[in-house]
């Protein structure tokens, strides 16, 4: 276990994939009798693990598609109308974000959907394109449905929903959000002293 965690932390120096580093460690696991072959088939959520690497992956389909893009083009219009109002335009980046998180749960291609659309409108009203990726990584990390936050669900699936119930993890949910609305908020007058805001 310890040399796995390491291959993954070091995967940028010795260039073999985290996948590739999971698969040798499972063999490693079998191969040594640490678990057997019924460990393997009955121990192990195979239900769990297939619909989380789905998930995880559902953003690369999404971007084949070009799934992204036609989000972002229908999206413009909406942020080009507030963008002048940087409270509405956080608000609305925060809606949007949420809206964008029911249909891609991962958070990179969601992101991403914001930072390549957003900052040619941004820079137009004097707003640099920092806020709209700060803002859509924060209020990204969303759980509303389960599915939308692969790390909860992974938590959650993980302790078999014993931890907590999903509706009161839904009431924490909004409470992240609206933290989240109002520290940006709070936050525009010192991205004004910065110069982020103009």
């Amino acid at each position: 276990m310890s040399g796995t965690l390491l291959l993954w932390m070091t995967e940028s120096l010795h260039k073999v994939s985290a996948g590739e580093v999971a698969i040798t460690a499972m063999c490693a696991l079998l191969i040594f009798k640490v678990m057997d072959s019924d460990d393997f088939k009955n121990g192990i959520e195979w239900p769990i693990v297939v619909f989380i690497g789905t998930l995880l992956n559902m953003a690369s389909v999404f971007q084949a598609l070009k799934v992204d893009k036609w989000l972002g083009a229908g999206l413009k219009p909406l942020f080009s109308t507030v963008a002048g109002e940087p409270a509405l335009l956080i608000i609305a980046m925060v809606l949007a974000t949420c809206v964008v998180k029911f249909i891609l749960p991962s958070l990179i291609p969601t992101a991403t959907i914001f930072v390549l659309f957003l900052p040619p409108v941004l820079i137009n009203f004097g707003i640099h394109p920092w806020i709209a990726c700060m803002v859509t990584f924060a209020t990204g990390n969303i759980w509303y449905l389960s599915y939308m936050n692969p790390i909860y669900l992974c938590a959650h699936l993980g302790t078999k929903g014993k931890m907590a119930a999903h509706n009161a993890m839904i009431k924490l949910c909004v409470a992240y959000t609206t933290l989240c609305i109002v520290g940006f908020i709070i936050s525009i007058p010192y991205w004004r002293m910065l110069g982020l805001i103009k």
